[in-house]
């Protein structure tokens, strides 16, 4: 019970220390560059520049309810909420590859691992892109593509496509967020199928 209560800790801090830093520096106003037209964008429900960014800006409006502060910093906000998930993933994502290869997941693995995932969530892009509206789309497009990753890897380890569907839902909202998923779905796509034959 003990292990299992500091796991859960180790896991929770995963993405609070990020999202707790995130808040400290968040940008509290509109930011230079695209920023504004993705506030602006988000707020009414508008159309920024190609790609358009709908998942984005659907998200950065229901964002933009929350009681806090102004609109800019509400739909900045999302930016940092996309951001300390993705940080989560990649902590289950890397607890998962080093289950594969270590005996037993001791206390120190844990908090490697830990560390490893905040100094990611800390490195200057990531950090830079987690504080502003604008970076947010990148923030989701991280997320998506994590748990994408961490789905795969449950379905090669459990033997079971039964979360394909999944994959398949999380590439239709990447791309509905940013054009570059359309390339990595495709090869998304190849790999579900190449899984499905296996299994």
């Amino acid at each position: 019970m003990k292990k299992f209560s500091v796991r859960n800790i180790i896991l929770t801090l995963s993405f609070i220390v990020p999202f707790f830093t995130y808040l400290i520096t968040m940008c509290p106003t509109v930011y230079v560059g695209d920023s504004g037209e993705i506030i602006t964008a988000s707020y009414y429900l508008g159309i920024p520049h190609p790609p358009g960014y709908p998942l984005y800006c659907l998200l950065g409006k229901l964002f933009s309810y929350l009681p806090l502060s102004n609109i800019a910093y509400r739909v900045n906000l999302t930016s940092a909420f996309f951001a300390s998930i993705t940080i989560l993933f990649f902590f289950l994502l890397t607890r998962c590859i080093a289950r594969k290869y270590l005996d037993e997941i001791k206390l120190h693995t844990e908090l490697i691992i830990l560390f490893t995932s905040i100094t990611f969530a800390l490195s200057f892009s990531f950090w830079n892109q987690s504080l502003i509206a604008k970076g947010g789309i990148y923030t989701l497009n991280l997320f998506i593509i994590t748990s994408i990753l961490y789905i795969f890897w449950n379905i090669s380890e459990k033997n079971s496509i039964k979360l394909v569907p999944l994959v398949a839902v999380l590439c239709g909202m990447g791309i509905a967020n940013h054009s570059t998923m359309v390339p990595l779905s495709l090869i998304f796509f190849l790999y579900s199928a190449w899984l499905t034959y296996r299994i």
